[in-house]
């Protein structure tokens, strides 16, 4: 029985090339070298890991070594992935919202309110002004600067959005030894960019007592999602 030295998997013989004497992981996706023949029979001599799919890179490429559950080392790695790769829509609707928003605090108040209007009414509206340039500028700033960072390190996977701090984000970091498996899960925009801004994708841990919890958020597409997941599996 022949298995992927990365993620344990076993390997099917429908995915070995005899002429090449390589065969697919169908766990982690990685080439597997083989030894041997056909007649003789195969035996791994070595592994390939895949690549990461474009626009995430890979900072660290020391492999997993052996899962948490059977007391065997594991390597540190991270992933990196700017916010920038998602498209234009953001970056760009927010960079040109924010001095829009600037020059209509410098003159909206005195050019829609009458010297008549009450003082409470003068100060909301430069409130309202005040909020949508300090908002739109944080925003374009977030989308145009922001790296998503994956991190594995001493058993502990965190996601961190940066340097621009994230509002209201929901990941969590959680420890391997406590999860079962990693899921990946589609996450839809607000209803009003539905059609404009498209699904994020999220990783999220089951863990071992039945609780779910959200470890990566904020991919632009399924397949770095998938490429996550399965780099992260095969250190269970």
């Amino acid at each position: 029985m022949l298995r992927c030295p990365a993620c344990a998997t076993e390997i099917a013989p429908s995915t070995i090339r005899p002429a090449r004497s390589v065969a697919l992981c169908g766990g982690c996706d990685a080439s597997i070298q083989l030894g041997g023949s056909p007649d003789a029979g195969w035996v791994v001599i070595g592994h390939q890991p895949p690549a990461p799919p474009e626009g995430l890179e890979l900072l660290d490429t020391a492999d997993p070594v052996g899962g948490y559950r059977d007391g065997a080392s594991h390597s540190d790695w991270s992933a990196r992935l700017p916010w920038r790769r998602r498209g234009a829509f953001y970056p760009g609707v927010m960079a040109l919202a924010a001095p829009v928003a600037m020059t209509s605090f410098a003159v909206g108040p005195h050019r829609f309110f009458a010297d008549r209007t009450p003082l409470p009414m003068h100060v909301a509206a430069y409130a309202l002004w005040i909020g949508m340039t300090i908002g739109c500028g944080w925003w374009a700033l977030a989308f145009l600067r922001n790296r998503t960072t994956v991190t594995v390190k001493q058993g502990l996977v965190s996601c961190h959005h940066g340097p621009i701090r994230v509002l209201l984000e929901r990941s969590r970091p959680v420890e391997l030894a406590d999860v079962e498996l990693f899921e990946v899960e589609r996450r839809d925009p607000v209803y009003v960019l539905k059609n404009i801004s498209g699904p994020t994708w999220e990783v999220v841990a089951r863990l071992t007592g039945g609780q779910r919890r959200t470890v990566i958020t904020r991919l632009p597409e399924e397949r770095h999602a998938r490429w996550l997941q399965k780099r992260l599996e095969s250190g269970l």
